[in-house]
């Protein structure tokens, strides 16, 4: 914002650094390939630039997409632009996924915001308890907890929730690449405000989260998309269940690899109950990190996929808190977007109305298609409030209007024809207008209208050769000839 004082923000996310070791940490690899934290005492460096817009916005896309060196660079790339053609400051928050998540996200920008009013005098209490422990604290406990018996315990437990599993397939527009191509984009669309009150009340009356309706739909979708009721969805969950880690900076996050299976002959209410008691089992394992998981199961790896899932499903509505925007405002400036999946879909929750957001690789979808799935994931949804107990199976994806597009406008195929003509004179007229166009196509081969009519000529020429050397007789108009 304009009236902020620039120096005592830099001197904020200092202290902000100074208070979570893992924001001046560097990860090197010791002589026999392990990595290690090694927590520095040097201060967070904070770049400046001072110049026109053009070359602001071209300095900030070098910022944002440019690597970090981890083993010589903190893992928190802070960034002060001053436009001087606008007389205004732009601020570049840039983390690595390795030493910060999402919940992270909202400590940090509330923290500056706690630093920052106590350094102006705005508050004579800085309201941050002292933290007892740091990231590496959690990290020495992890890799020493989750290991031995209790490792061997869960890991067969979680590969017994996932044997015999096999990826399902959901159509896309483009072919695969060989290697993932991380290019993404995201669409979003809210839901309107009486079917986001409605998707609350069905999770209250069957006595499960929003997240279990919601996920539970998706889980339909994804079935209709892939003619398959047996589906693994990947889901995060933010792994702090100890008070302590509730106010600690780090990549705490875990994947979970979530199977269910559908049973489209009942309503919605018997899904939900899979769903919950699936996601309660599955939060048992919170601690299990999901690469020893994939490195515990034989899987034929592939450079095209990730192993177990191609699609997540996330609740976000944690990650819009407000308590930073007196200080920072959110720039309209967009940086180029990224899909570590095939697809993820996020909701946000934190308002009164649902907000989808659906992103998708754009090495695979086209835009149309994400939009056309997002409304099909609201059809879904609106059926589902209607409590009308019928079966999955008759869960429509379609709109009316699509619906009647495809099932009729395009099935409009009918057309006038001379009726003083027979079909193969027809066809022969077609052959000598368009004789190189594709007539017939099976698997592999194709014929022209040319190389069908010569075919088809030998064809008949053929029959009235056999019809003559088995009867003695020319083969007479009209006569009946079955093919085989």
């Amino acid at each position: 914002n304009q009236d902020i004082n620039i120096n005592l923000l830099k001197q904020s996310i200092i202290l902000l650094a100074n208070r979570h070791d893992v924001l001046r940490t560097l990860f090197k690899s010791s002589e026999n390939g392990i990595y290690h934290q090694v927590v520095m005492n040097e201060e967070i460096k904070i770049q400046e630039y001072s110049s026109s817009s053009a070359d602001i916005y071209s300095q900030i896309d070098s910022d944002v997409n440019r690597p970090f060196n981890l083993t010589t660079e903190y893992p928190l790339r802070i960034c002060f632009y001053y436009n001087s053609k606008d007389n205004k400051y732009l601020l570049l928050i840039n983390r690595h996924h390795i030493a910060s998540d999402g919940w992270s996200r909202v400590i940090l920008l509330k923290e500056i915001t706690h630093y920052y009013n106590f350094l102006i005098g705005k508050s004579n209490d800085l309201g941050l308890a002292n933290n007892s422990i740091q990231y590496r604290d959690y990290s020495y406990w992890q890799r020493h907890y989750i290991s031995g018996i209790l490792l061997e315990n869960q890991l067969k437990k979680k590969k017994k929730h996932l044997a015999g599993y096999e990826q399902f397939l959901l159509p896309t527009d483009k072919i695969r690449p060989k290697n993932i191509d991380y290019s993404g984009d995201t669409i979003s669309v809210k839901l309107s405000h009486q079917l986001s009150q409605n998707l609350r009340t069905l999770a209250s009356d069957n006595n499960c989260s929003l997240y279990v309706v919601l996920l539970s739909g998706f889980y339909v979708l994804l079935s209709k998309y892939s003619n398959s009721i047996d589906l693994v969805v990947g889901t995060p969950i933010a792994n702090r269940q100890f008070n302590q880690l509730a106010e600690i900076i780090g990549f705490f996050v875990n994947t979970l690899a979530v199977r269910v299976r559908l049973n489209i002959s009942e309503p919605i209410e018997t899904l939900l109950k899979i769903v919950h008691n699936t996601i309660t089992e599955a939060q048992l394992f919170q601690d299990l990190p999901f690469d020893k998981l994939v490195n515990s199961i034989e899987l034929e790896r592939s450079s095209s996929q990730h192993p177990i899932f191609q699609v997540m499903f996330n609740m976000i509505g944690f990650m819009n808190e407000d308590t930073h925007k007196e200080i920072l405002s959110k720039s309209e400036y967009k940086t180029n977007q990224s899909a570590i999946f095939d697809i993820t879909c996020e909701i946000d929750d934190s308002n009164q109305v649902l907000i989808v957001y659906f992103n998708y690789a754009t090495s695979l979808y086209e835009e149309l298609t994400i939009q056309r799935m997002i409304k099909h994931y609201q059809n879904i949804l609106e059926q589902m409030v209607i409590r009308d107990n019928k079966p999955l199976a008759n869960y429509n994806i379609l709109s009316q209007e699509e619906y009647q597009t495809i099932i009729y406008d395009w099935n409009a195929t009918d057309k006038a024809y001379p009726s003083n003509k027979t079909v193969h004179e027809l066809f022969i007229e077609q052959a000598a207008k368009t004789p190189d166009n594709i007539a017939l196509v099976f698997e592999d081969t194709s014929l022209t209208y040319e190389d069908l009519d010569i075919r088809s000529n030998q064809l008949a020429h053929k029959i009235r050769r056999c019809y003559l050397q088995q009867t003695g007789n020319e083969l007479k108009p009209d006569t009946l000839i079955a093919l085989c």
